[in-house]
């Protein structure tokens, strides 16, 4: 198997502009309300995968050398998934689980179809520097000057080493990539085709940090492409939500992560609306949430700190959105779950 970068150069420079913009400023998305006639709650299961027993497997690390504007934070000692090594998972269960893996499976394909004399001629034209080195930063809170130096040397080599086999996997620049933990989330759906665990991992299930899994498993799985696992993120989330107290400070982070909707990393569409409503007008699902959420407990989120304050002074959008829906909001939230088209 071969590997292939997540776009075409002409994509990719497009999505890096993009994401160099967005640092600067919240992403606008659709204000429309979101209405329930004609959805469903229902996320069906993922279709039975081949036969894993025979199946190729392909290995996935969630950065990539290859692109330019990477930068991987490496700390010597530590062993992390997806850097040091790649997850392994089975082609079939990412097919069946995400339209970016599948247009990446489809470009190995091609290319392992090509002569070698050919396969240049593709990594010239599907990807971007393939053979650049990420910057590497280490950790100066690890280690001191002497050591950063080992550490960077340590890194170098990492990739160096990987030099010879660069074309046989799958590398997602680190950007795209809200936390390992969502990322095993997926892997974890991919497998089981419904749901994912989330009780234990990340710790006691009704806690702050899990709200912030949720939120990042939805990021990640609009990024992917991958619409029945950012409905089950999306169920998760208000479930949970709804039986939380939230301070100021965790409801500020959720609802600036709901601005932070990254496009696919290859900047394909997807085959379905990404907030999950056939009517692309609409709010995307799981920012109308938390938002909607805040704002039928703007009365007590404004008493617990400043937090609130500073988000409206940073967030036009979220500030548009309360100004219009805060008066009308009551202190009952929407008990029922959202729904999909």
């Amino acid at each position: 198997m071969n590997s292939v970068a997540p776009s075409s150069q002409s994509a990719q420079k497009a999505s890096s502009k993009r994401l160099r913009e967005e640092d600067d400023t919240e992403k606008q998305l659709p204000t429309k309300k979101r209405t329930r006639e004609g959805k469903t709650s229902e996320v069906e299961q993922l279709p039975i995968a081949a036969d894993l027993f025979t199946s190729t497997v392909v290995r996935i690390y969630t950065y990539d050398p290859r692109d330019p504007d990477e930068t991987i934070r490496c700390i010597r000692g530590s062993s992390r998934p997806g850097i040091e090594k790649p997850y392994v998972v089975h082609r079939p269960l990412l097919e069946r689980s995400s339209e970016f893996f599948v247009r990446q499976l489809a470009l190995l394909d091609e290319h392992a179809a090509l002569e070698p004399t050919d396969q240049s001629i593709l990594v010239n034209n599907k990807t971007q520097q393939m053979l650049i080195k990420p910057k590497v930063e280490a950790d100066v809170q690890q280690a001191e000057n002497t050591e950063n130096d080992e550490t960077r040397a340590h890194a170098v080599s990492l990739l160096s080493s990987r030099d010879q086999g660069i074309f046989d996997s799958i590398y997602i620049p680190s950007r795209f990539i809200p936390s390992q933990a969502a990322f095993r989330a997926f892997i974890e759906f991919a497998h089981t085709g419904i749901d994912y665990e989330y009780e234990s991992s990340p710790p006691f299930g009704t806690g702050g940090p899990v709200l912030e899994h949720h939120m990042r498993v939805y990021q990640l799985a609009r990024t992917l492409h991958s619409q029945n696992l950012q409905k089950r993120a999306a169920l998760n989330f208000h479930k949970l939500l709804g039986l939380r107290v939230l301070n100021a400070g965790l409801a500020a982070a959720l609802v600036r992560a709901s601005f932070k909707l990254l496009d696919s990393p290859d900047g394909a569409n997807a085959s379905y609306s990404l907030n999950l409503s056939t009517d692309k007008e609409e709010m995307d699902c799981i920012q109308e949430i938390i938002l909607s959420f805040v704002a039928s407990r703007l009365n007590q989120l404004r008493e617990d700190s400043d937090d609130m304050l500073n988000l409206f002074r940073e967030n036009k959008h979220f500030a548009e959105y309360i100004f219009h829906k805060a008066p009308d909001a009551t202190s009952e939230w929407q008990a029922a779950p959202p729904v999909f088209s």
